[in-house]
């Protein structure tokens, strides 16, 4: 399955790969690096982990009970990453794919093309999949490489608030950085022993997981390193942040989960259900219930009808229930409705609740005036076209003044001028931006 367009950037590297111990990549032997970049194809504060020794992806629920969410389609799970709809991607170090796991559970081959031992996985804004490419790369009809300069065994990737990629190396203890176009730079070379995963927390600093020392540094904006956590872990790969600011980190030694609040106090997160964990992803965060657009006032008359709607968005599905006044409208569940053959006992205010899963909002309430009846002023064109009597005149009109052939124009009356006057009122005026007349005597 491929996606629907593509792109690939590179270069090579030739180098001796160095993975951290108790990591599956021992085995990978010299090759070239590159990210490729694949074209795009809330389930809640649940936690993914990937696992490369069980060949499972668990999840984790807030309190840290596991459960298998999938087990099948993979060689050795590694990089995790979500779309905005929901949608789960996980790389295969030992297939050379990526499998779309749908919010239904349902899995299929997202690309197998142009990978080679994948490991971190990271969505742009535009819904492009970046993937961290270890081998040699050949460009494929449906991937391009984005970089392949800067790169030395390139495992986690993270995007910054401006679209920047930022790339873990962790054969020469870098983190490259890539513009929107691909342009590379080295981002930080210092604090780092064994760079593997990535995470941004909401201040925009960037947090890198020390493989071989057990440590995690936290680099400022401009690159400026510290320790953030130095205890309790052996080799963290994964790093993700939640919606509160806890940083959590996978310990590919320990089989552990490690949760850090924002002040680096560490504590065990997660001890059961992990076999040499890879990386760690928490599902995007649910877009706020919020109403767009408001019901609107409406003047109608007897017998006849009056709609309103109403534009929410959130997460999936909405619920919608109207109301007139205090009155539950029973069975009008859509954004919109319509109330025909008007009676007084019709008017009043309208209004609606939208709901989902996350909560609900009430709408403004919108008036309906019932009038006794409907006047509708137009403004029409009057023609007064004066001639010779007892001839034949031919009245067209055109809505382009450029066009100077009269044959071309549209007909409207043809008279025979019975005095020196004729009298034309055009009916369908009001309902025409503009519209230019011309006379002339009929052939």
């Amino acid at each position: 399955m491929k996606p629907r367009s593509s792109k690939l950037i590179s270069s090579t590297v030739s180098t001796q790969a160095t993975p951290p111990r108790s990591t599956p990549l021992a085995s990978l032997a010299i090759g070239a690096f590159a990210i490729l970049l694949l074209s795009p194809a809330s389930r809640g504060e649940t936690a993914y982990v990937s696992n490369a020794r069980s060949n499972t992806v668990v999840q984790f629920t807030p309190s840290g009970v596991d459960s298998v969410f999938a087990s099948t389609g993979f060689g050795q799970p590694t990089g995790l990453a979500f779309d905005a709809a929901g949608n789960l991607y996980v790389a295969s170090l030992l297939d050379g794919t990526i499998t779309k796991i749908r919010t239904n559970g349902v899995g299929s081959l997202f690309a197998n093309e142009s990978l080679y031992a994948p490991m971190g996985l990271a969505f742009d804004g535009a819904g492009n999949l970046y993937a961290a490419n270890y081998g040699n790369i050949t460009p494929g009809g449906f991937a391009s490489v984005f970089a392949s300069s800067f790169l030395h065994f390139p495992t986690g990737l993270a995007f910054d608030a401006a679209g920047n990629l930022y790339v873990a190396n962790v054969n020469n203890n870098t983190v490259a950085k890539f513009t929107a176009g691909g342009v590379g730079s080295v981002f930080a070379n210092t604090n780092l022993n064994g760079p593997w995963g990535l995470a941004f927390d909401t201040a925009g600093n960037l947090y890198v997981a020390n493989s071989n020392d057990g440590t995690i540094t936290r680099f400022t904006t401009n690159g400026v390193g510290s320790v953030f956590a130095n205890s309790g872990l052996v080799s963290p790969l994964g790093l993700a942040f939640d919606r509160d600011g806890n940083l959590y980190a996978v310990d590919n030694a320990l089989d552990t989960v490690r949760k850090f609040t924002p002040a680096g106090v560490g504590s065990v997160f997660a001890n059961t259900g992990l076999g040499q964990p890879q990386f760690i992803v928490f599902p995007p965060s649910p877009p706020p219930l919020a109403i767009r657009k408001q019901p609107v006032s409406v003047v109608s008359c007897l017998g006849g009808s009056a709609a309103f709607s109403v534009s929410a968005t959130g997460l999936e599905p909405l619920s919608y229930h109207w109301y007139f006044g205090t009155n539950s409208l029973n069975g009008l569940t859509g954004s919109e409705i319509t109330v025909t053959n008007l009676q007084t006992t019709n008017a009043g205010s309208y209004s609606v609740i939208v709901s989902n899963s996350l909560g609900t909002l009430n709408s403004s309430n919108a008036q309906l005036v019932v009038n006794d009846a409907c006047v509708d002023i137009h403004m029409y064109a009057g023609l007064n076209i004066s001639g010779l009597q007892g001839a034949t005149y031919v009245l067209k009109f055109s809505t382009n003044l450029a066009d100077t052939n009269f044959a071309n124009w549209t007909p409207l009356a043809t008279n025979t001028m019975t005095g020196s006057n004729w009298f034309y009122l055009d009916m369908d005026s009001p309902f025409s931006p503009v519209r230019f007349y011309g006379v002339k005597l009929a052939p």
